[in-house]
């Protein structure tokens, strides 16, 4: 089309109506000027202008300003007009609004869709059964799993007995008969679709989906693998990056587009296995693969698993009950793991054949990594149950640990604490040390069983302020062989069954403070508690059964101080097998002294003459009050050696040896 307003480009000539010509007499001259923003003015009129005014005076006074649409707003507003009739469909015209042609496009389908959704009942059976079904009748009976068309478009299957009326009908009002009919018109393939804004929308006509199945019990359920485009999701956006693998070594073969974001994995050895997950892509890493944080595909691409905080399981490393020697997987999860972590071992029983390091820390050069290490479960050590550890190797011909705390020099130090775990090993006779570590200070060991080793835990350095709950120790030469300082370490609710000797306090007859015994169990053991005394000893209500020795003192170190053990509110067996409860062997310019209070002595068996205390060197300072005997019928011989000095009060037994 022309341009109307291309004349405000030439000279423009105003007459009045009464000047000669067409219009009338001459009139003056009238000037114009012109501006794009009724501002800024001039004489010569370019395409953005927008305002003009007038003077007829030869520019001494003007007109006020004048607003006309130029050229190239013009040609704007006739292109807005075009889009308003005809944009495409989705294609906004303004932000949020749509052409005539969107909102015509729309209707048709939406039309369309309605005709799909009546689809002819006897084609959806022939499509669910492959046989037309036949229509509903209110006078046929039916029953279980007769199969007929209803006048609302649908197909249903009968799944009750004796069907029959029009109060049993399919259908009633729009609500379908849900307690006899099954409705059954859509074909089991392609439920949902993306819609254009992305969501996803039930289909009206189903077609074969590549996202959705059905499940064997007729339940709709992702696709096993799923490969989207970014940004589509199933319910939300990141489930649509997730592909799923069957377990570690298929994860390493596999290759993913770039739109997965994340892969799962049904469980490290298959399906039904753990140790499984989800893992995160990070495009970024260099980092080698090691078997439990950090899979690298057969891409070369790494994967992280996700949510990893401070807690690692085993399982993650590959640590099975279904394989032979898992020691080197344990360690290498050792060696993965960060400082200040716990790592957790499920139910089982873990085989191993070799030693277990744990590994020097990475900053502190006295120290090995500080790790806590745990059953999953909380359960009695010898039940038979939970989680155990055990040594399946040879038998070496030298003391060889089975878990090694001591670090890459034997000196180090381990900070944290064991729980919930029993440790095994081939025997009290062999040479296999259960747990051997230098120094531990302030650590805690709960609900922990260790049986059959020739030491179960071994401790050369100190082991000061130490808790040591719920512990068993079983069948071994030493259920604790500690060389040095306790200063504070108390054991509560241990057990000691079948050892030669339970627990070896300050062997090496180091300045150690003091050492307690509380609501300990002492059973069928050579020697419940070997010490080199030097501070206190304190054993309060314990239970001894069936010990040759409650207690081996020996002392050979003559800057000893006179050291004191204390025995109150305890059960001691007396009988043919525990005949000596106390063996001492001291320096002859040492003084021991025994504290005994309130125990309850059995000795209901007596038939010897060995005395309660022997002393075999040394001097011996006794206390003794409110000790009970189960009969009186008996007497015996306190000591071996005349103490000291003796306080006796309120016994069943003579002051007398």
């Amino acid at each position: 089309m022309g341009n109307p307003f291309e004349d405000l480009r030439q000279a423009v000539v105003v007459r009045p109506m009464n000047s000669p010509g067409p219009q009338g007499a001459a009139a003056p001259h009238m000037k114009i000027r012109y501006s794009a923003d009724s501002v800024s003015w001039h004489n010569d009129p370019v395409e953005t202008d927008k305002y003009l005014s007038f003077s007829t005076d030869n520019g001494i006074t003007w007109s006020d300003a004048i607003y006309f649409n130029n050229l190239s707003e013009t040609l704007d507003w006739v292109e807005k007009a075009r889009q308003w009739a005809e944009n495409p469909e989705n294609v906004p015209v303004e932000a949020g609004k749509y052409s005539a042609l969107h909102h015509a496009t729309r209707a048709a389908r939406s039309e369309f869709n309605a005709e799909a959704a009546a689809l002819d009942a006897a084609g959806s059976a022939a499509k669910a059964f492959g046989a037309a079904a036949p229509a509903w009748d209110s006078e046929t009976v039916y029953n279980y799993n007769d199969v007929v068309s209803f006048d609302n478009g649908h197909t249903y299957r009968c799944v009750g007995i004796n069907v029959v009326g029009e109060d049993h009908a399919p259908n009633f009002n729009g609500a379908d008969n849900e307690a006899e009919w099954t409705r059954i018109t859509v074909a089991p393939d392609g439920f949902f679709e993306v819609d254009e804004n992305g969501d996803y929308m039930p289909k009206i006509t189903p077609v074969i989906s590549e996202i959705f199945m059905l499940d064997e019990n007729g339940d709709i359920m992702p696709q096993e693998y799923i490969d989207l485009e970014p940004g589509i999701g199933i319910g939300v956006e990141s489930q649509g990056k997730i592909e799923f693998v069957d377990s570690i070594e298929e994860f390493r073969a596999s290759s993913f587009v770039s739109a997965i974001e994340g892969v799962y994995v049904n469980g490290y050895y298959g399906a039904g296995t753990p140790g499984g997950g989800m893992f995160y892509r990070d495009p970024e890493s260099i980092e080698a693969d090691n078997s439990g944080t950090i899979i690298v595909d057969g891409d070369g691409i790494r994967w992280k698993r996700a949510n990893v905080y401070e807690k690692y399981y085993a399982s993650w490393f590959g640590v099975s009950v279904d394989i032979d020697d898992n020691s080197p997987l344990i360690q290498n999860a050792l060696n993965i793991i960060p400082s200040g972590s716990i790592l957790i071992f499920g139910p089982g029983t873990f085989r191993c054949k070799q030693t277990i390091k744990i590994p020097d820390h990475p900053t502190v050069s006295d120290r090995v990594k500080t790790l806590i290490i745990q059953g999953s479960t909380n359960v009695s050590t010898d039940s038979g149950g939970g989680v155990e550890l055990r040594y399946t190797g040879p038998n070496p011909s030298v003391l060889t640990p089975f878990i090694d705390f001591r670090g890459s020099t034997f000196n180090k130090r381990y900070g944290g604490a064991i729980r919930n775990i029993n440790f095994s090993g081939p025997g009290k006779d062999s040479n296999i040390i259960g747990l051997w570590m230098y120094h531990i200070w302030g650590d805690l060991f709960d609900n922990v069983g260790i049986s059959d080793f020739k030491y179960g835990m071994q401790i050369d350095g100190h082991y000061y302020c130490c808790q040591f709950v719920h512990m068993w120790y079983h069948s071994c030469d030493y259920g604790i062989r500690a060389l040095s300082l306790a200063n504070g370490t108390a054991l509560t609710y241990c057990r000691f069954n079948g050892c030669n000797v339970g627990f070896g306090h300050n062997l090496n007859q180091e300045p150690c403070t003091g050492i307690y015994f509380n609501y300990c169990y002492f059973e069928t053991n050579d020697t419940a508690i070997k010490t080199s005394m030097w501070g206190l000893l304190n054993i309060n209500q314990c239970y001894f059964e069936d010990n040759r020795y409650i207690l081996d003192v020996y002392i050979t170190n003559i800057y000893t101080i006179s050291p004191i053990i204390i025995i109150e509110n305890s059960f001691l067996m007396i009988n043919d097998y525990s005949s000596t409860l106390i063996k001492q062997n001291i320096l002859e310019n040492i003084n021991l002294t025994l504290i005994l209070n309130n125990n309850l002595l059995s000795n209901s068996n007596i038939n010897y003459q060995d005395p309660f205390i022997y002393i075999e060197s040394g001097n011996i300072i006794i206390k003794a009050e409110n000790n009970k005997m189960y009969s009186k019928l008996y007497n015996f011989p306190i000591c071996s050696k005349t103490p000291l000095k003796t306080s006796y009060f309120n016994n069943d037994f003579s002051d007398t040896d």
